[in-house]
Order: structure tokens, then sequence, then C-alpha cells
């Protein structure tokens, strides 16, 4: 009996244990659970190979890039203090501020405008937006349509030379912010001239861009964010011409920073010179050889090319790169990509190279949705 009884005790003795220890055991993978690090935001990156030879490595899934540095600020420029103006309905004439200019901190809100040109175009349409004063104007939202031909004359450079001398906004004003305007179809998009240093642009989208997206030939300091550029033939451009007047200054200390924004390179039939493919594009920075143009700061953006560039090549822009973080490059064209793009930059990762092309898909859907 006796006997009996000890075997029982140890044997209770021995469950309990053992449950005791499986609890502790669940207690401490719970907490192991509890403290390991998750993403702060919905976006995960896969990656197909750890990297070891310094190569750009390739991503096999992305949702969207990492919010580095913060989103951009959804405040609109209409909030500021300042005289507004309101334009609404279908615009015959340009808007041009050159003769009489908007007084400081002036505020533009054409939400309800429109600028369509008709094909043929009238003069004044192949600029139907200049915008002059300031400091610290504003021009918020807007609609600009323009209707030019795929193939104007029978040479593609005709056809790029003609391009060329359109415009759809030009802006003259220090700190002007150009935010929420949709353009289609001209040849330079966004153009800053002379006096707009510390420029703006934000939530805009640009569509079929058969020159440059947004121009910058006075080498200012400006910012790019969260804006869908969506067909570019030359992305961004900092580059001097021959006979510019004021002559261009020393722009190497500035600092041109693009940031959670969606960049596509275009081919269109019109091509610089006929070089290159037709149809073809340049690359995403029209830099100046002189090595006077800004530094580059890019952060949190995806940008796309088809195929080669036809002059300029789909680098950076040698010794331009300021900073740089969580961007990616969505290659569809054959083979390799064919320039050198950094993997990482001040311990960051820089670059990675994905022939994914839903990555860029899912990341229009997502830019539109959200505005």
């Amino acid at each position: 009996m006796r006997i009996a009884q000890r075997r029982f005790s140890i044997i209770l003795f021995l469950s309990l244990a053992i449950l005791v220890g499986i609890i502790f055991f669940f207690l401490w993978l719970l907490r192991a659970v509890e403290a390991t690090p998750t993403p702060s935001g919905p976006n995960c990156v896969f990656w197909k190979n750890p990297i070891s030879d310094g190569s750009v490595p390739t991503v096999t899934s992305i949702l969207s890039p990492t919010a580095t540095p913060a989103p951009a600020t959804q405040l609109s420029c209409l909030s500021q203090s300042g005289a507004l103006i309101t334009l609404t309905g279908n615009q015959v004439t340009r808007y041009d501020r050159r003769g009489s200019p908007l007084a400081a901190n002036t505020k533009v809100n054409a939400a309800s405008a429109q600028w369509i040109a008709k094909w043929p175009v009238q003069d004044s349409f192949n600029y139907p937006v200049l915008l002059a004063g300031g400091p610290n104007l504003c021009f918020a939202s807007g609609t600009i349509q323009g209707s030019y031909p795929e193939q104007i004359g029978q040479d593609a450079n005709a056809t790029w030379e003609y391009l060329h001398g359109t415009t759809a906004m030009k802006i003259s004003g220090q700190n002007t912010v150009v935010e929420g305007a949709r353009i289609d179809n001209y040849g330079d998009a966004i153009d800053f001239a002379y006096g707009t240093d510390n420029f703006i642009v934000r939530r805009v989208r640009l569509s079929s861009i058969r020159d440059d997206c947004v121009q910058n030939d006075w080498l200012y300091g400006g910012v790019v964010e969260d804006s869908l550029l969506d067909g570019c033939y030359s992305a961004f451009s900092a580059r001097t011409y021959s006979g510019q007047s004021p002559s261009p200054g020393n722009g190497s200390n500035n600092i041109w920073t693009i940031q959670n924004s969606l960049v596509r390179l275009q081919p269109t039939w019109g091509v610089y010179k006929n070089r290159g493919l037709i149809p073809g594009h340049d690359g995403f920075f029209k830099w100046d050889d002189s090595g006077i143009s800004p530094k580059l700061a890019l952060y949190n953006n995806i940008f796309r090319a088809d195929q080669t560039a036809n002059n300029v090549g789909l680098g950076i822009p040698a010794g331009k790169l300021a900073d740089c973080s969580n961007n990616i490059m969505v290659w569809l064209g054959p083979g390799s990509y064919p320039d050198a793009l950094p993997t990482t930059f001040n311990g960051q990762p820089c670059f990675t190279i994905t022939t994914d092309k839903s990555v860029w898909d899912k990341a229009v859907i997502n830019w539109v949705a959200k505005h």
C-alpha cells in the first residue's frame, strides 16, 4: 500500500513538474514573440538572396517603399495668409501675371479651372500659365491639358523641337509652391525660371510630358514630393543653355530633394536630334556637364524605365548625390539595368532594383487612391 502511495506521489510530482515546465515555456515564447521587432508601417521587403558581393539587390515583393523621411505634409499652401485669387471654369486665355506680378504670399486656387489646348494650338496656349511675383506664391490644383499629336511633321527631331517650345506652367517667384496640379501632354510640365529658388512641387500628377517634367535651368534648390510623374521624356532637368540670361550662378551647393514620389520615363516619337531609340526618352536626371548643377537628395521614391536612355543615361549624375534612402528602380528593359546605382549611402539602403512591374502598378494605384 505504501509503495503504491509513493508511486502515485512520484507520478503526481512529475506530472506537475512537466505542467509547470510547459507553462513556463509558453510564457517565454510569448515574450519572445512580443519582443520581436515588426515594421512600423504596412510595407515589407523580401530579399531574394543575401547581398555579399556589393551588387544591387533584386526585390522579390514590395508593396511600396517605406516612409523615410516622414511622409509629406498634407497641409495645403492655401492655408497660408495672403490674398486669395480663385479661378474657375474653362480658361480661354492664358493666365499671365508677368505684367502684373502677384503680391507676396498670394494664393491662386485653380481647383475648378481648366486650360484645354486644341490642336492646332493657339500660340498663347503653348504657355497657358505664366506665374510671376511673390515671394511665397501658392498655385493650387488646376488642370492643363494639351492636344499635341504624337508625330508633328516627318522628322522625329522636328517633333521634339516643337514640343520643346511648349510649357504648361512657367514660374517666376521665390519660395513658390505648386501643388495638386494635373498636367497632360505638354513639352515641359513645370518650369522654374529665374528667381525661383526654394521651390516646392507636391501632390502633382504629370503624364505624357514630351520634354522635362520639372525644369530648373537656374540650378536652384527645391523639393518635389508626394507626386506622380507618370510619363516623362526627361524627368528632372538642371542644365544651363547657351545665351541664358541672367547667367545662372554655381548651384553645386544647392540641394534638390525628391521624396515620396513615383517617376516613370515614357518613350515618345519626338527625340532630340534623332539620337538613339525612336520612340525614345532621356534619363531621370539631366544635369550640367560642368558640375555646377545642384546636388540630389532622394528618399522613398519609385522610379521606372522600360528602355535605355538616348542621351544622359539612367544613373545618378557623378558626384551629385547628397543623401539617399529607400528608393526602388523598376527596370522593364532587356538584360541588366544599364547604369550603376548605389546600393547604400552613408549606411542606409539607397537603391534596390526589381523587374516586377506590379511594384510600379500597385504604387500608382495607391497614389491615385490617396489623392
